[in-house]
């Protein structure tokens, strides 16, 4: 299995092809993939961004801030997070980092 990053025909690494081609990139951007969406679906109109810290697809950052987290303290809004990705925490996201904090429209 090739693990190196191939270059374009513009010259550029090809992430895409590497991710297909390395089943670990491929699990670690489903689950990446998981937490956007289930996040978007939790809050709506939240600027969201998620890191994958290791590449392994169980390590993130998540930074979020949203209207649904105006006049709640960082425990609540930790807690709604968490409990918008369900028990995926603490098995298959073994680690999770966040930053939380209210949008004010």
């Amino acid at each position: 299995m090739e693990r190196s990053l191939g270059p374009c025909a513009n010259g550029t690494a090809s992430y895409h092809a590497y991710a297909t081609r390395n089943p670990v990139r491929a699990v670690a951007a489903k689950m990446q993939q998981f937490i956007e969406t289930s996040l978007h679906n939790a809050f709506p109109g939240a600027n969201i961004r998620v890191t994958d810290t290791t590449g392994g697809g169980d390590h993130f950052d998540v930074d979020i801030s949203a209207p649904q987290f105006v006049g709640i303290g960082m425990i609540e809004q930790h807690r709604a997070v968490y409990a918008a990705l369900g028990e995926r925490v603490g098995y298959e996201i073994h680690a999770l980092a966040l930053k939380t904090r209210p949008l004010v429209p």
